[in-house]
């Protein structure tokens, strides 16, 4: 296992490379100067051309891609343009927030839309069945923005139950305000985890060494768990990791809608004030975050399918 994981890391670094490349080159081949975007179009030349040796857009691009290099290897990704706050600071006080809420939402979508999709397959062509898909479909075609309005005017408005809006101060207040942007983002995801989980396990129930299990009096439950859900894993696992990427990219818009703080809500801030150093930064998380995740997924298949290791599988 040791051997693989090194050998995914090392696969890793090319990827890691071209995500940052791509964001280096997005940033740079959008229309307009930054830094007449920042100042206005009525600033001095002289005022301009001292803001690009500032941020280093006077340097030739090899010399800046190489700059922007070392900055991820570092940790050091400049200062804010607008208030000229360290980035490495604002990215430390808004992370946490975009994690939480990532990391609450996908437990939430396992804890329910793996069990659905289970009783679904089992409960083929029954009532358990029509209303788990209903559940599925629901999810296809309810907006998670949509979803997050419905639970602020209802248990925030409506049942005063939960804090609406900012993302709390202290522990058990910073739950409290986790709960409904977790629950938008992760009913959404379960609905669609239901229906990947239920497609998986009805091909897996269909295998000839499902009915040789039951057929040798083995509990309805033991035949589930440990010989079926293992081997529909291998699907399940690739969906929750592109769904973990869907609830970090809707974090973005949760995170507007409820005014909680993160990773979203200062990009979206940073853009609209044309702060271009913390746009770089924020994308270049997002972007190590896809690796990073991607990286988890094949782990998560060595452990479930030792033949991977070996490219037996």
């Amino acid at each position: 296992m040791g051997r693989y994981i090194l050998q995914r890391l090392i696969d890793a670094v090319p990827t890691v490379l071209l995500s940052l490349t791509l964001v280096f080159a997005a940033l740079r081949i959008l229309p307009g100067d930054p830094a007449v975007a920042m100042l206005g179009d009525r600033a001095p030349i002289e005022q301009i051309e001292a803001f690009r040796h500032k941020v280093g857009l006077d340097q030739s691009l090899p010399m800046q891609y190489v700059n922007f290099l070392a900055e991820v290897a570092t940790g050091n990704f400049g200062r804010s343009l607008a208030n000229d706050t360290p980035i490495t600071q604002l990215l430390a006080d808004n992370l946490p927030y975009t994690l939480e809420l990532t990391g609450f939402a996908t437990l939430i979508s396992l804890l329910i839309g793996i069990p659905i999709g289970i009783i679904s397959a089992v409960a083929h062509g029954r009532l358990p069945d029509h209303v788990a898909r209903l559940f599925g479909l629901a999810g296809y075609c309810i907006p998670d923005f949509f979803l997050g309005a419905l639970f602020m005017l209802y248990f925030g408005l409506h049942l005063d139950l939960l804090p609406v809006m900012g993302g709390g101060t202290g522990f058990p207040d910073r739950m409290l305000h986790l709960v409904m942007p977790a629950a938008t983002i992760g009913l959404v995801m379960a609905a669609f985890l239901s229906r990947l989980t239920r497609s998986a396990m009805l091909e897996v129930l269909r295998f000839d060494y499902i009915r040789t299990a039951r057929a040798k009096g083995l509990s309805t439950w033991l035949v589930i768990t440990k010989h079926a859900l293992r081997n529909a894993m291998i699907p399940i696992v690739t969906g929750i990791g592109i769904y973990i990427l869907s609830a970090l990219s809707g974090s973005i818009a949760i995170e507007l809608v409820f005014s909680r703080p993160g990773l979203g809500q200062l990009m979206i801030g940073a853009v609209e004030a044309r702060d271009f150093p913390i746009v770089q930064a924020t994308i270049t998380m997002f972007a190590l975050f896809v690796v990073v995740v991607n990286l988890m997924v094949d782990v998560a298949y060595a452990v479930i399918n030792p033949r991977v290791r070996t490219g037996e599988a």
